[in-house]
């Protein structure tokens, strides 16, 4: 008997990103002996209905149906949840964010690697691929380059960006928190509560996923504004997972020693810049990291997100 496994696919406003990532969800192979029973839910959190007409158009000559539910409350995690309501006969589920492009590989690999494991989570890489040429100092420091390990690893974090999980882990009744809406993060605070409720996660490194990065993606000011919003994130959901007080000694004391440290080396950059031009970003990029724990521990949010 085939098993039910919905693909998630959040969006807001992308309605080219949507229809190259929804492209190559049609091209996904599958191994014949493992038979899934396969659909794409595209959950469209713009008031507008603005992706409607894209998965209308799609659904009528396409590889796999397309369900498409608009979710009016604003912010990722309203839509994620309503991904979780809409998937209530599904055996599996997976997420892809729309600005996303899988592999023909992706699905059937992360399937392979929970059916070989037992994991209920399963997580791979994203990989960057610029819209124009990056300048040197980007691809040197490889500030786009998220997390990759051995298949079968534990991640030290899992997010929503490439993953696929149980429907069964849901009965413990974990949500993505409303309270992240603006400030993101709370796909991995998601994840973490499940592993904390005994769920395995592994990573495949063979279920790519690549992302593509656009020009305004590219510049220190970018890098640096996601460096603070994720020491923020950072210190908001570890409060929520292990308390204020015990976040508190933590955070405060790596994010004092993250900017102390790298002020200090700064007056270095004349001679580094010689030999590495990523050097100067990644010493600014850890001080806004811990200036971004700093920031959350006292309960603010920094809201990249806010339309």
């Amino acid at each position: 008997m085939s098993k039910k496994l919905v693909v998630c696919v959040c969006t807001y406003r992308r309605p080219k990103d949507l229809h190259r990532t929804l492209l190559s969800l049609e091209g996904l192979t599958f191994n014949p002996d493992a038979p899934l029973d396969v659909e794409v839910l595209v959950v469209d959190n713009d008031p507008a209905r603005s992706a409607e007409p894209l998965c209308r158009e799609m659904a009528q000559d396409w590889r796999f149906p397309i369900r498409y539910a608009a979710e009016p409350v604003p912010g990722i995690p309203a839509a994620r949840n309503r991904c979780l309501d809409e998937t209530t006969d599904a055996d599996l589920i997976a997420f892809i964010d729309d600005d996303e492009v899988a592999s023909p590989g992706w699905l059937d690999w992360l399937v392979t690697a929970m059916e070989r494991t037992g994991a209920a989570v399963v997580a791979g890489p994203v990989l960057p691929i610029y819209e124009k040429r990056p300048p040197d100092w980007l691809t040197k420091g490889r500030f786009h380059d998220l997390q990759r390990m051995p298949t079968g690893s534990e991640p030290a974090y899992c997010a929503t960006g490439n993953v696929l999980f149980r429907r069964s882990i849901l009965k413990g009744g974990v949500r993505f928190d409303p309270e992240l809406s603006l400030s993101g993060g709370s796909d991995v605070l998601f994840f973490e509560q499940i592993r904390r409720q005994g769920h395995r996660i592994v990573w495949c490194d063979e279920a790519t996923i690549e992302e593509h990065v656009p020009a305004s993606r590219m510049t220190a000011r970018w890098i640096l504004r996601r460096a603070f919003r994720l020491g923020t994130c950072v210190s908001l959901t570890e409060a929520k997972l292990n308390g204020q007080r015990r976040t508190l000694v933590k955070r405060s004391t790596l994010g004092l020693a993250h900017i102390a440290l790298n002020i200090a080396a700064l007056p270095l950059v004349p001679m580094v810049m010689a030999f590495d031009t990523s050097w100067p970003i990644r010493r600014l990029q850890k001080i806004c990291v811990g200036s971004g724990y700093l920031y959350g521990l006292m309960g603010f949010q920094y809201l990249e997100y806010k339309r």
